[in-house]
């Protein structure tokens, strides 16, 4: 999966979340400790492991 255009599409506007699975975190995470517009997005914890991404 292309975290990083699921995370310049989000901030962009092409799409308004996204939702991971707890076992795709760990992939997620190599992309987003180096994304440059972390605060611009915000993870929300869901039930089961899986976490919802929104714009800010």
């Amino acid at each position: 999966m292309d975290y990083q255009k699921l995370l310049e599409d989000l901030r962009g506007g092409v799409i308004d979340e996204f939702e991971l699975e707890s076992d795709q975190y760990n992939d997620f995470y190599e992309v987003w400790k180096n994304y440059h517009h972390r605060g611009d997005i915000k993870g929300i914890a869901g039930r089961l492991g899986k976490i919802k991404y929104v714009r800010q």
